[in-house]
């Protein structure tokens, strides 16, 4: 018996998954954690998430005894799956690996997005589990304050609830870079990527650099504001809120008539 429980995070897919694996004898499968497994193991071995390649040799040779990993559930894991997740040769890879998963023959339980209709198809059970933003929001704010890391309520139902896209990456200046680029990939699994001034020769005209642009204005905006966000740089809620205010903020004085 094939048994695919899908639904949105933190909805107890996961928890009723367990717990059905458990009452009938069969193997479980967390298939969020695989592409986890794969961004991790990428950057063991000292890779780039973001190469191909790399990522789907991680994938074709992912070791499943090592999905019980607690640095699986830490913070900027997955943020950092969520990007090998993109890439073609990944999800082919993890697809052949579930399908086989379920094919056991007692059968299995696989929990995840897509698992009924993308992945098990053919399922002899396929449920589907909701909740409202509210509770979702309140079992991850849980979860995470069991796991020691930092959150609000009121952040992560923001997040649940899309108010704000989930930051990828992160344009600073050079100055931002060594020490605090380091925390941003290990706190939240942000890639920070530093966008310094070119230097311009005498004579040379002035040429507008898109980034640059939105860098310099960002910070000068923010550095106005200090009294405003003086958690700017340790709280990733604060930190998602405060961006867009402040590009919303430059965009509409860019728009107001002179």
């Amino acid at each position: 018996m094939i048994i695919a429980i899908d639904g949105p995070a933190a909805s107890g897919k996961g928890t009723l998954a367990r717990r059905a694996a458990e009452r009938f004898g069969l193997d479980h499968l967390d298939s969020g954690l695989l592409y986890r497994a794969v961004a991790r193991d990428v950057q063991r071995r000292g890779g780039a998430l973001e190469d191909a390649k790399a990522a789907a040799q991680a994938a074709r040779a992912l070791d499943p005894s090592t999905l019980d990993d607690p640095a699986l559930r830490e913070a900027g894991a997955g943020e950092a799956a969520s990007i090998v997740a993109r890439i073609p040769e990944v999800r082919a890879a993890l697809l052949d690996f579930q399908r086989n998963f379920a094919r056991r023959p007692r059968g299995a339980v696989l929990d995840g997005r897509d698992i009924g209709t993308v992945v098990l198809p053919e399922a002899d059970v396929k449920i589907y589990v909701t909740a409202t933003p509210e509770v979702r929001a309140r079992r991850r704010y849980l979860e995470m304050q069991g796991r020691g890391e930092t959150a609000t309520y009121q952040g992560v139902l923001a997040e649940i609830q899309g108010r704000f896209p989930r930051l990828r990456k992160i344009l600073a200046d050079a100055v931002y870079t060594g020490g605090i680029a380091e925390w941003a990939k290990r706190f939240g699994g942000w890639v920070l990527e530093a966008v310094a001034k070119p230097e311009r020769k005498k004579g040379e005209p002035f040429k507008v650099m898109k980034w640059r642009w939105i860098v310099e204005r960002t910070f000068a905006w923010r550095g106005r504001s200090r009294r405003l966000s003086k958690d700017y740089e340790r709280q990733p809620e604060s930190s998602e809120a405060m961006i867009h205010i402040a590009m919303c903020h430059l965009m509409l004085r860019r728009l107001e008539p002179r």
